[in-house]
């Protein structure tokens, strides 16, 4: 009797074991579902079907087309999301998996891989390193408070090679197109250059404190800089972009700074800015050392309404010394040696350089005068070509006229070296063909004439305003 009870309660125990495991143990494939009737609300852990690119999911209410709730695509390892009662969840390539089942991850080399982790489970918190996927340029992660209302504690993307963010337990932490790597693992950044790129560098470890000139990584307009107090609030201490000829800044023992198109040189390996002309374009330069003190005058650059400059007294903190928003050319400023000046949108000349500008400005304002002339001759002389055929020094003449527009032309390229000066010169060029085979053949009056046609054109282009701005610059 006693042995009959035994199996007894053994069958029980080992079908309710079964029926526990076995729902435990159940997902729910692709496909369209009411929470709380076809699946019930929780937790799930949502992983990408195989043979499969990428999955996604929608929380929607009102229906399957209500509104959205949440929608989101991954596509590479999980995705955790909170389902609740009444909802209605669309579910795309992907298995949902109650979280009771799932298993913890377990990293196998110490790394962290695209994906998304519960901190303090899959994940442990602390301090992180985020590494560029291989044949990646282009990287992101997030930081969830819930897998619910998916509240972001933190966002953000980076290029560089290199970027720090520190995770706590309870957190969700989504990673993509990179991976991570706890900074216990990880040796201090070795520099092969005496310069570093962009990324993000901890200062002290894998950057010296000092002053630093920023500058544009090759092909870039813009470039921007942060330092931050630390990679958990990331508090920012300083934070700026800038275009130009580049950027000082100071660093100090346990900041960390972070590059975007930017690349950060030792002070004292950065030589001198020389200007060639006395100008000297937008940026921040050493008075003393880039530009020496005295009186200089601003002028906006070309296709700007309004610029500003800034004076500071060092890069610790950049102390303002003084500051201005102007809208006109010609606004006299006085530099000091060993304050910073810093340009947005201006370039700088000096006095000398303003009267030399002035006189090439107006030599070449003769030199396009005297072109038009020019042309304007030679357009009336192409319609009394057909008529003067034959008539030896009338033909001389407009070749000569022709050599000596030629000669204007090849001026005005030197001096521009636009694009349009250069048409202007080859529309020359051509007309200067044409008209030889038409002496020595036949007349092409229509063919001149279109030449001809083409010089006035890009002549009234290069005297526009524009182009004459330019040469002042």
């Amino acid at each position: 009797m006693r042995k009959k009870i035994l199996f007894i309660v053994l069958v029980v125990f080992l079908l309710t074991y079964s029926f526990v495991f076995a729902q435990e143990n159940k997902f729910y494939s692709s496909g369209e579902y009411v929470v709380g009737e076809d699946i019930p609300e929780g937790e799930y852990q949502l992983i990408i079907e195989k043979e499969q690119i990428y999955s996604s999911f929608k929380r929607t209410e009102d229906g399957f087309d209500g509104d959205i709730i949440e929608i989101e695509n991954f596509n590479a390892g999980v995705f955790f999301v909170t389902l609740k009662a009444g909802e209605y969840f669309s579910l795309n390539n992907a298995k949902a998996y109650p979280i009771s089942s799932v298993f913890i991850y377990e990293s196998k080399d110490g790394n962290y891989y695209e994906s998304m982790y519960r901190v303090g489970i899959d994940i442990p918190q602390g301090e992180y390193l985020l590494t560029l996927s291989p044949n990646e340029n282009y990287a992101s992660f997030t930081r969830f408070e819930d897998t619910d209302e998916f509240d972001i504690i933190q966002i953000d993307n980076f290029e560089g090679n290199r970027y720090f963010v520190t995770v706590k337990d309870g957190e969700y932490f989504k990673l993509n197109n990179c991976f991570a790597t706890p900074v216990e693992n990880i040796n201090a950044f070795e520099n092969a250059n005496d310069w570093f790129t962009e990324g993000m560098y901890r200062v002290g470890v894998d950057i010296s404190a000092g002053d630093y000139k920023l500058t544009l990584v090759d092909g870039e307009d813009f470039g921007s800089y942060k330092r931050l107090e630390d990679t958990d609030d990331f508090d920012i201490l300083e934070i700026d972009n800038f275009s130009g000829n580049g950027y000082f800044v100071s660093i100090f023992d346990g900041e960390y700074l972070d590059l975007n198109n930017v690349i950060a040189t030792p002070i004292d390996l950065v030589e001198p800015y020389i200007s060639e002309n006395g100008i000297y374009p937008t940026g921040m330069y050493r008075v003393g050392v880039d530009i020496p003190e005295g009186n200089y005058f601003l002028n906006l650059n070309e296709g700007e309404d309004s610029a500003s400059y800034k004076t500071v007294s060092n890069i610790d903190d950049y102390s303002i010394n003084e500051i201005e928003l102007f809208e006109e050319n010609g606004l006299e400023i006085s530099l000091q040696n060993d304050e910073y000046l810093i340009l947005s949108r201006c370039y700088l000349i000096s006095e000398i350089s303003k009267n030399e500008n002035q006189n090439y400005s107006e030599e070449f304002e003769k030199l396009l005068s005297d072109f038009s002339d020019l042309t304007d001759e030679l357009l009336i002389d192409v319609i009394m070509f057909s008529i003067q055929v034959g008539n030896e020094p009338w033909e001389n003449e407009i070749k000569l006229k022709t050599v000596k527009l030629k000669s204007l032309a090849e001026q005005i390229d030197r001096s521009l070296n636009s694009e349009e000066s250069k048409q202007l010169l080859e529309a020359v060029i051509s007309f200067e063909v044409s008209l030889t085979t038409s002496i020595e053949s036949e007349v092409k009056l229509e063919e001149l004439t279109e030449y001809i046609v083409l010089i006035s054109v890009t002549k009234e282009l290069i005297k526009d305003p524009i182009f004459l701005n330019t040469i002042n610059e």
